[in-house]
This record gives structure tokens, C-alpha cells and sequence, in this order.
């Protein structure tokens, strides 16, 4: 009796498992090629904005090299318009390491 409690529980188990997050073969190749489209979308994105490398790039050495305190105040600044077009503006006209 004990035994049949053990088996029903562990199939019992199992198939929560496997309703609980195991995609189906259609489901896991349409979530595969969401994210190819997106990756591709995004490449296609960054390329045409160059300056988001320059940004992104910009913004944590400004931080090692200042080291500040609190981070999210030195962000709301680092990112405000005119600064980051400078930074931006620097950034673009030196010659690219890549």
C-alpha cells in the first residue's frame, strides 16, 4: 500500500513537471525564433546607432573613475541631455579600438 502512495506521488510529480514549464516541440521553435528575430532586430538597431556604444561604454568609466557615492544621482546627472551629447560628441570623434 505504501508503495502504490510513493508511485502515485512521484508520478504525480513528474507530470507537474512536465505541465509546470516544459514547452512543446512548436512552442520551444516559435520561442527560439522570437529570439533570433529579436537578436536581429536589436544588431540591426545598435548598428544604426553608433552612438549608443559610445554611451554605453562612457558611462561606467565615468563611474570607476569618479567613484561616486550614489549612483543613481550620478546617473540622473551623467545622462542628462547636454552632457551626454558631449560625452557622445567625444566619444564619436575618437578614433574606434574595435
Amino acid at each position: 500500500q505504501s508503495w502504490r502512495n510513493v508511485e502515485r506521488s512521484r508520478v504525480h510529480k513528474i507530470s507537474a513537471m512536465q505541465n509546470a514549464g516544459v514547452l512543446s516541440k512548436e512552442q520551444q521553435d516559435t520561442l527560439n525564433n522570437v529570439k533570433l528575430e529579436t537578436r536581429i532586430a536589436n544588431e540591426r538597431y545598435l548598428r544604426a546607432h553608433p552612438e549608443l556604444k559610445a554611451m554605453a561604454s562612457a558611462f561606467p568609466r565615468a563611474v570607476l573613475e569618479q567613484k561616486p557615492e550614489d549612483i543613481r544621482a550620478f546617473a540622473a546627472d551623467f545622462f542628462q541631455a547636454d552632457k551626454l551629447r558631449a560625452v557622445v560628441a567625444s566619444s564619436s570623434s575618437k578614433p574606434s579600438a574595435s
